[in-house]
């Protein structure tokens, strides 16, 4: 394919003498012939490269000391910026331009500071850097505009066009070409049509739209002079490869056979020739014209494009030979050619002919599931590239002139739609903050009204207590007079009057009566305590009753007269919360509550085997949250374990004595 915009037409903006001057001293003639010059000998081929450089290096010093006005002498300038770029001298070429482009926008230089920006845009472009490349090219057109210099304007945009073109944003490539083309068109510029109608068809041809990439060739072709050969045989080879993508094999044989016979094109244009050759072995083995020793034509030309180091040529061979081999059904070599033309274009970093590769070893390999998904990975990161690329533009395209003008009229509207947005922000937080106040005032009567609920619970269970003093006191002294009083009569009335009797029965009958008073101490005991044990059982009853959820709640704590009522509600909160929320998301089978006590501090454990989460207390909800809030109220301290599918372990401890 042809370079976008021949570099011959980006250079006959300047024409070079070919002079033989070897002496670097300037001749005792006028000022601006002086500078003139050392231009012509910064471009003159005939001499070393070191030697060019330094006429540019003088030159500008000299131009210093002449008392040219501003913009003569910024005119000279920017002749030595050109000439260190087609040096390919950039740290100069960016010196001097970037010292262009600071002084003509003291001065109001606006041709020359057009043209610094774009030749700021060959250098991106040379460089490989598009979106920099785009913005220089856009920026000077935004000056040529203001100055109406439509010619310049239209070269620019072809260029645009081609910098979108290898960004993929093949819209606006393909609306600034043509109106390139309009302008080129109207002013007769055939040279310049010639390129646009070539830049165009590769555009399209990319696109796979092989009728107007057909159709634009042979426009471009047909404005070729009969003597230029080289740039002939360029156009029928891409005519060529055309009709090979519309399966045209014979039409596409035509072509390519006279690229083939240009006498000479192996040495002046040797990447030309050897993708031509492969393009006429390819499209004979299709069209059945050759049938024997296309391998071993495929394989030669492989050596011959080696041997140039053409490596897009070297991949495109090894893809056409896939699908030789794979027509001759030698499925180990074509995955091994294909394999070859995946790593060479990794290699490349050419990220079309990755997509090519992937896909012809999806097509010849179809049983292995890598080639898609990763043919999908690099279609999708190649999307989300040419998504950014889109908006990068856009945003440089929303700085010219025609988008500030727009805006300028939108202004007003704007401020109003500002203060409408300000007004609507205002109402909203408003309301959002109403909201919240109200919400939080329901939440606190909510929370009284727990806490009388729980009071009201835990006043019952005093009451219960109490009740159940009365009835062990009663049945203690009942069971003391009935039962261990007689007894311990009948002991000691028998030790009275059995003055050398055995003993022994007496002393296993008052080992009774001991068993008897113990007994009745530990039942009065465990019906005493005044605990949060039963609130919570009946908690848990209520809670886990329609659900396949095992508890089991573990009471070892007999302080529980030390522990506040605030406190107790709070656990009960606590519990409730944390039940709610194995409930809810665990997917648990079992859970345990205990209390216990360690080193004078209260400990609640609540534990269950459900899926459980990964970042331990890290992690987020307004269950946690609230359980976190409630343990900061007592003075307590939380700790949470979990790990997936190992469940979750809450562990609060608080203080005993300083919840009295």
């Amino acid at each position: 394919m042809k370079l976008p915009i021949s570099f011959f037409l980006i250079f006959i903006l300047f024409i070079s003498c070919n002079n033989n001057y070897k002496s670097k001293d300037a001749p005792q003639i006028s000022e601006i012939d002086s500078i003139n010059y050392y231009i012509t000998q910064s471009r003159n081929d005939t001499i070393s490269i070191e030697d060019r450089t330094i006429y540019i290096v003088d030159g500008i010093e000299k131009l210093e000391n002449y008392r040219f006005n501003d913009s003569i002498s910024n005119s000279f300038k920017i002749k030595f910026s050109y000439s260190a770029y087609k040096l390919n001298d950039f740290p100069l070429f960016n010196k001097i331009t970037n010292e262009i482009i600071d002084h003509s926008k003291l001065i109001n230089d606006t041709l020359v500071l057009a043209k610094a920006y774009k030749y700021k845009g060959y250098y991106f472009l040379n460089k490989g850097v598009g979106i920099k490349a785009y913005s220089s090219f856009n920026t000077s057109n935004k000056l040529l505009l203001a100055i109406k210099d439509t010619i310049s304007y239209a070269k620019n945009l072809a260029f645009l066009s081609c910098v979108q073109k290898d960004l993929h944003q093949y819209n606006g490539a393909e609306n600034d070409m043509f109106e390139a083309i309009k302008i080129f068109s109207d002013n007769n510029m055939d040279d310049w049509l010639e390129s646009c109608y070539n830049d165009l068809a590769n555009l399209y041809s990319e696109k796979t739209e092989s009728e107007n990439a057909m159709k634009f060739f042979l426009k471009s072709k047909s404005l070729i002079a009969s003597d230029d050969i080289l740039s002939l045989a360029t156009s029928d080879n891409n005519i060529g490869h055309e009709f090979l993508k519309i399966k045209n094999y014979y039409k596409a044989t035509l072509y390519l056979e006279k690229v083939i016979k240009v006498k000479g094109l192996i040495v002046d244009d040797p990447q030309l020739y050897g993708r031509a050759k492969d393009n006429l072995t390819h499209a004979k083995f299709k069209n059945d014209l050759l049938t024997e020793g296309v391998e071993k034509e495929f394989i030669d030309n492989y050596y011959f494009k080696q041997s140039i180091k053409d490596t897009a040529g070297i991949i495109a061979n090894r893809l056409l030979i896939t699908e030789l081999y794979k027509h001759q059904k030698r499925k180990d070599k074509a995955i091994e050619t294909a394999s070859t033309a995946l790593s060479l274009s990794n290699l490349s970093g050419n990220n079309t002919l990755r997509l090519k590769s992937y896909l012809m070893l999806m097509d010849v390999d179809s049983n292995n599931n890598k080639y898609s998904r990763n043919y999908i990975a690099l279609k999708d990161s190649i999307d989300l590239r040419d998504r950014k690329v889109k908006n990068k533009l856009a945003r440089i395209r929303m700085e010219t002139d025609e988008y500030m003008s727009k805006a300028e009229v939108l202004e007003e509207k704007n401020y109003m739609l500002i203060i409408t947005i300000i007004t609507l922000l205002l109402l909203i937080l408003t309301i959002y903050f109403y909201l919240k106040q109200h919400f939080k005032l329901n939440n606190l009567e909510k929370e009284q009204e727990f806490r009388d609920e729980v009071r009201g619970i835990l006043e019952n269970e005093k009451v219960n207590i109490q009740k159940a003093k009365k009835t062990v006191n009663s049945n203690l002294s009942k069971e003391l007079h009935d039962n261990i009083l007689s007894k311990l009569f009948g002991v000691r009335y028998n030790l009275e009057v059995r003055e050398n009797a055995d003993n022994n029965i007496f002393i296993e009958t008052l080992k009774e009566i001991e068993n008897e008073i113990r007994d009745i101490s530990h039942e009065l005991k465990s019906k005493s305590d005044s605990n949060l044990s039963k609130t919570v059982d009946k908690l848990l009853k209520k809670s886990f009753l329609s659900s396949n959820i095992n508890y089991q709640l573990l009471n070892n704590f007999d302080k529980w007269n030390l522990i506040s009522e605030d406190v107790k509600i709070n656990l009960y909160r606590i519990i409730q919360e944390a039940i709610t929320n194995i409930a809810k998301h665990s997917r648990a089978n079992s859970v345990t509550i205990s209390f216990n006590e360690v080193d004078n501090d209260f400990i609640l454990e609540i534990e269950d085997d459900g899926v459980g989460f990964s970042n331990g207390p890290n992690k987020k909800g307004i269950g946690i949250s609230n359980i976190k809030d409630r343990v900061k109220e007592i003075d307590g301290i939380l700790d949470i374990f979990s790990e997936n599918n190992k469940g979750i372990k809450l562990t609060i401890k608080t203080p005993i004595n300083a919840n009295t």
